[in-house]
């Protein structure tokens, strides 16, 4: 049986591009994300702009702490500080966090008090160099048409500039065009 721990601070911004590299970086929490997110609008992970815990994981709502996710936050050099506590189970009490200084480093926090302390400084290195999403673009593409409609994912949704097949630009953009010639003879015609 788990034990519930609690959000007790959020203050880092993320966007949709970190929200992608999160669902694409290999971490545990990446199946629940599978499960759970409304690909490609990866509601699972960001909301209003910042990361989601769901308290429904109990105590594994806390993911921050995987390497692939420190990787990732890091990376895209986030700021802030999130922070949880535990109010029952084996670790009652405790209150524990993470400070993303904005530069690619992190320290961890520990709760005391009405406080937050730094434990130890863990500046990263510089941030890793981008590396290509695991995800093929084209399946990503897919996942937004079966989620958007094939109509609304083309014209309305993305402009797809992660696929970086010219053949698929040519064909969406001629697509764009020859849907937006039929709903203006549409309209004139009645």
């Amino acid at each position: 049986m788990g034990w519930h721990i609690n959000l007790v601070k959020n203050t880092v911004k993320i966007n949709s591009g970190v929200a992608l590299d999160l669902y694409n970086c290999g971490a545990d929490v990446c199946f629940s994300w599978e499960e759970e997110c409304d690909f490609p609008m990866l509601g699972g992970i960001i909301y209003d702009g910042k990361l989601v815990f769901n308290p429904d994981h109990m105590e594994h709502m806390d993911y921050v702490w995987q390497p692939e996710v420190l990787a990732v936050l890091k990376k895209h050099r986030v700021k802030g500080d999130i922070c949880f506590s535990s109010n029952d189970g084996d670790n009652k009490g405790q209150k524990w966090g993470y400070r993303f200084d904005g530069e690619g480093g992190m320290v961890e926090l520990k709760g005391q008090a009405n406080a937050w302390s730094e434990v130890g400084k863990k500046r990263a290195k510089k941030a890793a160099k981008d590396k290509p999403h695991p995800k093929d673009p084209i399946l990503e593409v897919r996942a937004c048409v079966e989620n958007e409609g094939f109509d609304y994912a083309f014209r309305h949704y993305s402009d797809f500039s992660q696929v970086k097949d010219k053949k698929f630009h040519a064909l969406r953009k001629a697509y764009v065009k020859a849907a937006e010639a039929l709903e203006k003879f549409i309209e004139k015609s009645a």
